[in-house]
């Protein structure tokens, strides 16, 4: 069963933040999905993934990367790997901290988490509340921008939904400790890190909950 997108759009700072309205055909095959991160295809090596209930076969060659069975297309963004099974028609993702020489960037290791991403989403929200970030919610996609006193936090939650009942999720930690400083150091990172891994384990967690209760229910 594929996994059906979350289309709401909310914000933990009091106020509504509006994604594009979906084209009225949309369907989850036409979109960009993260389905690997780039440091695990390896020149000449392969990866085998799930995406919405079908099962590719990437490799890297000497060309480029390369999808079987053939997809619309695949590409790399951001240190990640993206496929699309049909022509794309979401909004692309921008993330100009990516090439900005301020922030720090990490990623952290892959996560699964049972059932559909639209849950998922939902518990990242949840758990990003006690934090009170700017959230900006597109499907598949979780964006979370902390600012105090010009440091600048982002943490992108990249969902990648395997079937109905499993969904891989990719996190990107961009940390700047804001006009002027220097870099923020290796403390500084693995402290922010390992804070975003608690918190992702939690939403992960809670995810499971609301699963196992719709079962009993």
């Amino acid at each position: 069963m594929a996994a059906t997108a979350p289309t709401a759009t909310t914000s933990t700072t009091g106020r509504s933040v509006h994604a594009p309205t979906p084209h009225p055909g949309r369907a989850p095959e036409h979109a960009w999905h993260a389905v690997a991160l780039s440091r695990d295809l390896r020149p000449g090596g392969w990866l085998q993934v799930c995406l919405l209930g079908r099962t590719w076969r990437l490799r890297r060659d000497d060309g480029g990367l390369v999808a079987d069975p053939p997809a619309w297309a695949v590409r790399e963004r951001f240190g990640v790997v993206w496929l699309a099974p049909a022509c794309p028609r979401d909004v692309p993702l921008e993330l100009p901290e990516h090439e900005d020489r301020r922030f720090v960037r990490r990623w952290l290791a892959p996560t699964r988490a049972a059932g559909p991403a639209g849950p998922l989403a939902d518990a990242l929200l949840a758990v990003a509340q006690h934090r009170r970030p700017a959230v900006l919610r597109e499907p598949f996609r979780v964006r979370l921008d902390l600012r105090d006193a010009g440091a600048a936090t982002t943490v992108l939650h990249l969902l990648h939904p395997e079937d109905g009942d499993s969904t891989r999720v990719y996190t990107g930690v961009y940390l700047a400790a804001g006009p002027g400083r220097p870099l923020p150091g290796p403390d500084a990172v693995a402290a922010e890190v390992a804070r975003q891994q608690r918190l992702l384990a939690e939403a992960v967690s809670r995810c499971a909950r609301w699963a196992a209760h719709d079962q009993v229910t």
